[in-house]
């Protein structure tokens, strides 16, 4: 994660540009992971890591490849009551607003938020968002078994040569209501077509009611 540096205000930065910085002390670092144990003023700068707590006073960040580091010495004069402990100090060649390169605390989710509800399918985005969120378990049903079973005489399995003058067909349902299912979120177990014998369908039906949900 690359640094970068915050300021208090848009005075700080008004007017800055690559050929004319505004040059301000830099007064301490925040650490991502850690808690802020300085406080920015008018006038000053903060170097902070990525994803790191924004300082008291504090309300836009520079990215770093708008800035230079500069000794002290090229500080202009301190405005009354700034820090005078610092041998550090930056130069920022772009303005900010307040909140820009910011992101607020509950932009992703806000309390009282509902995250995911009944129903949603568990991807990377939304396994990804429950780690945010410092979840570790959830309630889960797995995705159900679905028998599909073709019947009739007639059917041929794709790819295999038909007899038109016997009237055959290739069998599209069980190919087609198979890939449904998946997209639809289940599980498909495809079983080979049954003939139209009433015992044999029986077989078929009674196998499949034992092995799936569906």
């Amino acid at each position: 994660m690359s640094d970068r540096k915050e300021f208090r205000d848009l005075a700080d930065t008004f007017g800055a540009s690559e050929a004319d910085p505004t040059v301000l002390p830099v007064v301490g670092t925040v650490h991502a992971g850690a808690e802020p144990d300085v406080a920015v003023e008018a006038g000053e700068a903060v170097e902070i890591s990525t994803g790191a707590v924004m300082p008291g006073g504090a309300d836009a960040v520079v990215v770093v490849e708008r800035t230079t580091e500069r000794d002290a010495g090229d500080l202009p004069d301190r405005p009354e009551g700034a820090k005078e402990d610092t041998d550090r100090a930056v130069a920022v060649e772009t303005a900010v607003t307040p909140g820009e390169n910011v992101m607020l605390a509950g932009a992703d989710v806000a309390a009282g938020e509902r995250a995911l509800g009944p129903g949603e399918r568990l991807t990377a985005s939304e396994i990804g968002l429950l780690s945010a969120l410092g979840v570790d378990e959830v309630p889960v049903r797995a995705r159900p078994q679905v028998g599909v079973i073709s019947t009739g005489d007639e059917l041929v399995r794709p790819g295999e040569e038909l007899d038109h003058r016997a009237g055959q067909i290739h069998d599209v349902n069980t190919y087609a209501v198979a890939a449904g299912v998946e997209a639809a979120g289940g599980d498909p177990v495809v079983y080979p077509h049954v003939e139209d014998e009433t015992a044999e369908m029986a077989d078929a039906l009674t196998e499949a009611a034992a092995a799936c949900d569906l």
